[in-house]
């Protein structure tokens, strides 16, 4: 009976996520359908603005809200199943270094080519801003902190070996490609540990290392990539620090690595502070739960 009454529980909550999931999907798609945009990214209020919404958006909301929270229950179905089929853990017996190291080889001929073929990088309006910004000697509130000094970071270093800005250019992105194909790989660690099935972790990995945009990404010299590399770190983190506190204990690392991930997150972008703040006002109900569940004192534990 306590059983049953648990799967019930844990179904209401999932039907009530899918509620508001299909909610704010159908916002933001009528927001979409609002929006009139006239060529000129530059342009003021009166060039580029949202009309105003009636019964039709209303109506519009509606009609999506429905079709959404339809499709995710077709698709939460269809993935469960699967999730059933494919939940072996065949891969306990295995080297985790052996892994690791055929993905690092692959990702680096599978990369590499993206690099020689686009030295020094993508750069963009916010790369040459960045640049001017170290140039000038000023820093301003409309550039990551961390970001542009990174950049000039690696100037300073092309200076310091007499190389010119292009070469500065390819250093910041050679090394913001080998720390994102670190962090792959770490991601693959973390599946391991986490004991995912072959099948599902093998499709995750290939996708993250085929993909065209993924490695295009990578040697992007633009703001959003070192935020959506942070972003990873940290919810992989927060994943892991829900599991220790569910078992009554988090481990010093998984601890710093959520303090690591939070502080990058915010520091990586203008608005970083803001997803922190909303993120941890979402995760503090959640984490409190299950500690007042345990009604016990959290215990911080060495080793990882």
């Amino acid at each position: 009976m306590e059983v049953q009454a648990k799967a019930d529980g844990i179904i209401k909550k999932e039907k009530v996520y899918d509620i508001v999931l299909a909610a704010i999907l159908a916002v933001s798609i009528v927001c979409m359908t609002r929006v009139e945009f006239n060529g000129d990214v530059w342009g003021m209020l009166d060039v580029n603005y949202m009309n105003r919404f009636g019964l039709s958006a209303v109506v519009l909301w509606g009609i999506l809200f429905f079709a959404i929270l339809l499709s995710i229950r077709f698709i939460d179905v269809r993935m469960s199943a699967c999730l059933r089929k494919f939940s072996d853990h065949d891969d306990n017996a295995q080297d985790k270094r052996k892994i690791i190291l055929l993905w690092a080889v692959i990702i680096f001929i599978a990369w590499i080519p993206y690099y020689l073929s686009y030295y020094p990088g993508g750069v963009y309006s916010d790369t040459l801003t960045s640049i001017w910004y170290v140039q000038n000697g000023r820093l301003t509130n409309r550039h990551p902190f961390l970001y542009t000094l990174l950049i000039g970071l690696a100037m300073k270093t092309g200076s310091l070996f007499g190389k010119d800005l292009t070469w500065s250019v390819g250093l910041f992105t050679a090394g913001q490609m080998f720390l994102i194909q670190c962090e792959f790989l770490y991601w693959i660690s973390w599946m391991l540990s986490h004991k995912l099935n072959r099948k599902i972790r093998v499709l995750c990995s290939v996708f993250f290392v085929f993909f065209p945009l993924i490695p295009l990404y990578a040697i992007s010299v633009w703001k959003d990539t070192p935020f959506c590399m942070a972003f990873l770190f940290w919810m992989m983190f927060v994943v892991d620090i829900y599991f220790e506190i569910k078992n009554g204990s988090i481990h010093i690392k998984t601890f710093m690595g959520f303090l690591a991930g939070m502080i990058l997150v915010a520091f990586t972008r203008n608005n970083g502070i803001y997803v922190v703040a909303l993120s941890v006002l979402c995760l503090f109900p959640l984490f409190g739960r299950k500690v007042w569940k345990k009604k016990t004192y959290l215990k911080i534990a060495g080793g990882i």
